[in-house]
């Protein structure tokens, strides 16, 4: 191989380049023709130069999440223009690559100066890989994402560390209710009250009557509670027709798993008392019934298929006997 082939072969900028490689390492050879580079040698070169580790993820079960099936990686000197790239190294992306690309390194000008993006006053965005990472954890919570994924995700050790992440405003939760009426997304009274005002006067409706959220396990309430308090008791799933729930949603629907489990199981128990002549406990059977036919009706959001994921979804949009008497 020619100085020529090694250029081109590694993404060197010049032949110059090459007496690096040499310096580094690389066997040179030379005969009466002049010098040359041997494949094997040059093999050997990028071998030694290769990252020690060919795994990113170690799953800690005596598995790996190998190189070869990783999507974020780069290639050596990808983010120094100045050196070229050679794409035969591949690593996994750093914090300093990232840190680098993000805010320049003095030597390079930051992406958003390379892309020309701007804030409202003309000046190029600042960023740097830690507010990056919170960017996109914002940004998974705001689709949805389940905590436990998104924990994983992150490469964090449990949900618990999520929850410091999760930036979402009372401000924001409430745009995105207001969008979602708006849009088309929701249905339920509330929709239907919006649907039925002339259209100058929906916007003001919306500012008076979604004035809170608030996020359970199991859905989104839209009740405010500073006007009246919660009729329900804060069982929502009893029935409340401000309980909101997001089609698809696979945290919310593992949630509503999980207490259907443990009602079902309660509900056995209230079966064997009333059975063994504890006429209080049918008071209980008769809880767990209403509670358990809430929970699946929320459950069964996630069946209609003419409604798309995300969308925010009453199940009890005709209401029930409590919100009829308010």
């Amino acid at each position: 191989m020619t100085a020529v082939d090694v250029m081109r072969m590694m993404g060197l900028l010049n032949k110059k380049s090459v007496n690096k490689l040499i310096t580094g390492g690389l066997a040179r050879c030379k005969d009466e023709m002049g010098t040359y580079f041997r494949a094997r040698e040059v093999e050997a070169y990028l071998l030694s130069k290769r990252v020690r580790n060919l795994w990113t993820v170690n799953r800690r079960d005596g598995t790996y999440q190998m190189l070869s099936e990783t999507l974020l990686l780069a290639p050596r000197s990808f983010f120094k223009p100045s050196a070229g790239t050679n794409h035969l190294l591949v690593a996994p992306l750093g914090f300093a690559q990232l840190g680098g690309f993000l805010g320049g390194n003095g030597l390079t000008k930051s992406a958003f100066e390379r892309f020309g993006i701007r804030e409202d006053d003309g000046s190029f965005c600042q960023m740097n890989s830690h507010q990056f990472r919170h960017w996109l954890n914002t940004i998974a919570d705001k689709g949805g994402l389940p905590v436990e994924l998104l924990t994983r995700w992150m490469g964090r050790e449990h949900p618990r560390d999520t929850d410091a992440y999760r930036h979402l405003t009372t401000d924001e939760r409430i745009a995105w209710v207001k969008a979602g009426i708006r849009g088309g997304e929701m249905s339920g009274n509330l929709v239907k009250f919006y649907n039925a005002l002339v259209r100058e006067e929906r916007d003001d409706f919306l500012d008076g009557r979604v004035q809170a959220v608030h996020f359970t396990p199991f859905g989104i309430c839209t009740h405010d509670f500073a006007v009246s308090p919660c009729p329900y008791h804060l069982a929502c799933l009893r029935g409340c027709p401000d309980f909101l729930r997001t089609k698809g949603d696979q945290r919310e629907r593992a949630n509503l798993i999980q207490l259907e489990g443990r009602i079902e199981k309660a509900h056995e128990i209230a079966l064997k008392q009333v059975e063994g002549g504890d006429e209080l406990a049918r008071a209980w059977v008769d809880h767990h019934n209403e509670t358990l036919k809430g929970v699946r009706e929320a459950r069964s959001v996630d069946d209609h298929p003419a409604i798309e994921d995300g969308a925010l979804v009453s199940p009890f949009s005709g209401g029930s006997k409590k919100s009829e008497e308010r």
